[in-house]
């Protein structure tokens, strides 16, 4: 798994280091991170505190929302099992439009919330985009 004909895994990066440093022996990979500032810092040979200011200028969602005005619809399951559903929610309050909504699946995760959904997953967002035509 570590290496194929055209590459080869060099490094894994986990929220959490130890968790990178178990896969990463398991695995017979070479190097373990626990952040991206980390992996940027040693492999790039760029200031961590560098990175945090790019990642904090790129990806402050909640100054990006706050400004965005647009309609917003949200879809999410309880258990995403990758990105909890708080961050949806937080980023449904954070946007400063008047037409949002955040729409609550109770079965599927991160990556299969349509294949499990299917049906109200369509049904969220055909009624979100007719609600967009309302002026109430």
């Amino acid at each position: 798994m570590q290496q194929g004909d055209l590459c080869q895994i060099a490094a894994i990066l986990s929220r959490s280091l130890e968790t990178a440093r178990e896969v990463a022996k398991r695995l017979g990979i070479p190097q373990a991170y626990g952040s991206y500032e980390e992996l940027l810092a040693e492999a790039a040979g760029i200031d961590e505190d560098e990175v945090s200011a790019e990642v904090t200028k790129y990806f402050n969602h909640q100054q990006k929302l706050s400004g965005y005005v647009g309609p917003l619809l949200v879809m999410h399951t309880e258990h995403d099992g990758l990105i909890d559903i708080s961050h949806a929610e937080r980023n449904l309050n954070w946007a400063a439009g008047p037409k949002k909504r955040l729409v609550r699946f109770s079965q599927g995760d991160h990556n299969s919330i349509m294949a499990w959904n299917r049906d109200e997953y369509f049904e969220a967002i055909g009624a979100f985009v007719e609600g967009l035509n309302r002026t109430d």
